[in-house]
């Protein structure tokens, strides 16, 4: 999983779609589902999803019984006109690594 996360923030850096500014506190703060309320999903993924299963990995706690980056991920990509092919198969690999951990 470790593999992953750093293979997906990598694409995310290589394809511009990596952050230099970090959200406000309450855009970070969002209950809506990876936060589409006030962040794109890359910021999402950024600065909530990867450091989040990151510390979760790191103090031994479960992962989410359910993950489903990959369909938001294909909506995101859609509408920015982006194809990255790349990141949906990481995300895929995340999306069923997760759901496998049970």
């Amino acid at each position: 999983m470790r593999h992953e996360l750093t293979a997906t923030e990598n694409l995310l850096r290589c394809s511009g779609l990596w952050s230099t500014s970090v959200p406000s506190p309450s855009a970070l703060a969002s209950t809506v589902p990876f936060a589409a309320d006030t962040l794109a999903f890359h910021d999402w993924l950024q600065f909530l999803f990867i450091p989040r299963l990151r510390s979760l990995i790191a103090s031994g706690l479960p992962l989410p019984a359910v993950c489903g980056l990959a369909p938001m991920a294909e909506v995101f990509l859609r509408q920015r006109g982006v194809q990255l092919p790349e990141l949906l198969v990481r995300l895929r690999t995340i999306d069923q690594l997760v759901t496998d951990n049970d």
